[in-house]
């Protein structure tokens, strides 16, 4: 084997560890040790990848962000899409992404100190664009008319991904869902249909806590 083939093994390894530590300890219970035994390498091989546990979190979060964007750019070149299907693949992706998905029951952004911020400016500086080329195509197609695209699709975001995330505002699923009825209505008073009822009903039992 290649040696830059084996040094990128050795780094999945330990990213993979890590995942998997974040996410049934939590970040701050996870030492550098425990990602180390658990990766199978040693102490070396981990510091010639990562200097810091923090490193480590940061490289994990870029590969949900590159996935993210890599999903987003595909999506949006799908010609055989209406608008509204693209949002409503969107909204189901957020349900199938796993490893984000275990980051936030794991509160990960609520313990790291950057996390929080590096997660909104992905938000605004990738996320956003894509959405709002989606927004777009829907108003080129005829399917909404809507004059303010880039604040829409920004605001959509946010609402969805903090202010109604759970683990970011502490509240109760009976409130996250009044909430999501609200944002539903929204749309509708702005005659921007983006999501329906089916949508709001797909959020909802993402965001409804295992029983």
């Amino acid at each position: 084997m290649k040696r830059e083939e084996k040094s990128k093994q050795s780094k999945a390894k330990i990213i993979q560890a890590a995942f998997s530590l974040f996410a049934s300890k939590g970040y701050d219970a996870t030492s550098t040790q425990d990602i180390i035994e658990l990766s199978g390498l040693s102490r070396g091989a981990m510091y010639h990848h990562f200097k810091s546990k923090e490193e480590i979190l940061r490289s994990l979060m870029n590969e949900i962000y590159t996935q993210t964007s890599d999903f987003l750019e595909e999506l949006v070149a799908d010609q055989t899409l209406s608008a509204k299907e693209k949002i409503t693949k969107i909204i189901m992706n957020s349900g199938d992404d796993y490893m984000r998905r275990q980051l936030a029951q794991a509160s990960w952004v609520e313990k790291v100190p950057f996390a929080l911020l590096e997660s909104i400016r992905n938000l605004n500086d990738y996320v956003a664009p894509q959405v709002t080329k989606i927004v777009k195509q829907g108003i080129e197609n005829g399917e909404y008319t809507c004059d303010y695209p880039e604040a829409l699709s920004e605001t959509l975001l946010f609402i969805v991904e903090i202010w109604l995330d759970p683990t970011i505002i502490k509240r109760e699923y009976a409130e996250i869902c009044n909430r999501f009825d609200f944002l539903y209505l929204l749309l509708q008073k702005l005659e921007v249909p983006l999501i329906d009822e089916e949508d709001i009903q797909k959020f909802k039992a993402i965001f409804k806590p295992n029983e």
